[in-house]
């Protein structure tokens, strides 16, 4: 008999190391709940993540098993000493002992990267926490992806997640980092709440976000990136999915399956672009000026020699400017930004191809899935449903 396998009953216990002040946690907990309540007989019991209050938890015949966040070893040998199924619900390193489900930070990392390689930013920056594995895996793929295009990146870490954030915003070194670093710079933070402190130290150095400086952060917590002025772009990860596959797994094991032997990374980030990387900077300002004319014609027909007069100079001269500062021409560059808009429309939403053509401003359903198998070698309708399929185990 497996050891893991628990006598069946009437419900479980089980245990969610989740503090449900952050953000993820909820939408993580949302997820567990959304597969244990239609078919499971589960009681949760929320505790803090704290190792000794872990070690010191009631066991029972009724305790299924535990979830949480054990990002730290000493986090992970707590939950494992228990002696019932527990997943670690983490998207770094794999702590010993524990199946871990969640998206990768690394990969995180490496789509930041990605966007700001698209949108043409000549100087990159990373605000994240020293010696914190979601933090550290972050940067690495986000220095990585960089640093084979050959691009520098501006770091600047911290070293205690705990400490009254007031008082780091005081502290000389981040405001010193900020002022040092090349303009205009794009900055990637491995939380949104980071982000939150970047536009705040903008603010009190008189920086512009984003020409001066662009944040992209990450979690996409809608109250932390609306209280921030502008408001916060930010990478939307798979939480809920996260919290489902976790219970999921959870569930498996109690029933005598054999936990898996390496991690589930739900891979699916979702950029959600608010003013904080509204505008594009780069080193010319025709190709500026061009760029946010693009993205504010977006739904409209917009063809490259309207383009060039709006600029005030020839299609042949607005050609070479985009060689020169993207390696792209504008006609490619029009099409990568109605590519990533129907992309991010058919991600969030049901909306039918007909509803996206008319909002984007295409002649029919028709010319935009041949638009859009064109450019991505798959239709609209493919692009969805592996889309919806990519919360599933690589």
């Amino acid at each position: 008999m497996n050891p893991n396998r628990h006598p069946a009953g009437p419900y479980r216990e089980i245990y969610l190391a989740l503090p449900l002040q952050r953000f993820d946690n909820r939408e993580i907990a949302r997820g567990i709940y959304r597969f244990a309540l239609p078919t499971h007989h589960w009681i949760c019991f929320f505790v803090d993540t704290d190792p000794e209050v872990i070690r010191s938890l009631p066991i029972n015949e009724r305790t299924g098993g535990i979830i949480g966040r054990f990002g730290r070893p000493e986090l992970a040998k707590a939950a494992a000493s228990l002696g019932i199924p527990a997943i670690n619900v983490h998207g770094g390193q794999p702590m010993e002992g524990l199946p871990m489900v969640g998206p990768s930070h690394e990969e995180t990392g490496r789509f930041a990267a990605r966007q700001f390689l698209e949108s043409g930013y000549p100087h990159l920056g990373y605000y994240g926490l020293k010696n914190e594995d979601f933090s550290e895996c972050t940067k690495k793929g986000f220095v990585d992806e960089l640093a084979g295009e050959g691009r520098k990146v501006e770091i600047c870490e911290f070293t205690s997640m705990r400490k009254q954030r007031i008082s780091r915003l005081g502290e000389a070194a981040p405001m010193d980092w900020l002022r040092r670093v090349p303009k205009p710079i794009a900055i990637h933070c491995p939380q949104d709440f980071f982000g939150h402190e970047i536009g705040f130290l903008c603010s009190q150095l008189g920086f512009r976000v984003p020409q001066d400086v662009a944040i992209l952060s990450t979690n996409n917590d809608e109250i932390l990136c609306m209280a921030t002025q502008p408001a916060l772009s930010s990478i939307r990860l798979p939480w809920q999915e996260v919290g489902f596959r976790s219970a999921q797994l959870l569930h498996e094991i109690m029933e005598g399956g054999e936990p898996p032997s390496e991690p589930v990374f739900l891979d699916s980030p979702d950029l959600v672009t608010r003013q904080s990387t509204e505008v594009i900077r780069c080193r010319d300002e025709v190709v500026e000026k061009a760029i946010r004319e693009i993205q504010a014609r977006i739904k409209e027909s917009l063809d490259i020699d309207s383009l060039a007069a709006f600029c005030g100079v020839s299609r042949r001269g607005l050609e070479k400017r985009f060689r020169a500062v993207l390696d792209r021409s504008p006609l490619q560059e029009l099409n990568r930004v109605k590519i990533e808009a129907i992309k991010q429309m058919l991600r969030r939403d049901r909306r039918s191809i007909e509803q996206i053509s008319d909002e984007l401003g295409f002649s029919s359903a028709v010319y935009l899935s041949q638009f859009f198998h064109r450019e991505t070698g798959m239709t609209p309708g493919t692009y969805r449903k592996r889309f919806a399929a990519s919360g599933h185990q690589r």
